[in-house]
């Protein structure tokens, strides 16, 4: 989300969570949330992707309210450390979808962030 918001994307952080970067020393955590509030980078928590097409996507609340937004060019997940059906959800053939991390198979911290780094860059 950094990265794509400084290179000038519109950018929406949809977390499963309740808080954002929990899993982040504080003042790590304190630096990001305020470059990513100064990119003005939107942030749902207590949320998933439901549904990510041609269409735009669907963001599914905890409380089962939706939010639909429409003219999204990117779509980055973070789903954990095991590896996930995202690919269910992905229906329309004009989508292009990578995964990269742990979703492909189970690796260290620094081949996940790499590969997502080196996948942002050509975005």
């Amino acid at each position: 989300a950094d990265l794509l918001a400084s290179k000038g994307k519109s950018v929406v952080v949809i977390e499963l969570l309740e808080k954002v970067g929990q899993n982040i020393t504080p003042t790590v955590r304190a630096m990001l949330l305020a470059r990513l509030k100064e990119q003005k980078v939107g942030v749902i928590t207590g949320a998933v992707l439901d549904h990510w097409g041609h269409q735009g996507a669907a963001i599914r609340k905890k409380d089962g309210s939706v939010f639909c937004f429409e003219g999204i060019e990117n779509v980055v997940t973070a789903v954990g450390s095991q590896p996930n059906r995202l690919s269910k959800m992905l229906h329309d053939p004009a989508v292009v979808w990578k995964r990269v991390g742990d979703s492909e198979k189970p690796r260290d911290l620094l081949e996940c962030v790499s590969e997502a780094a080196e996948l942002a860059m050509t975005l």
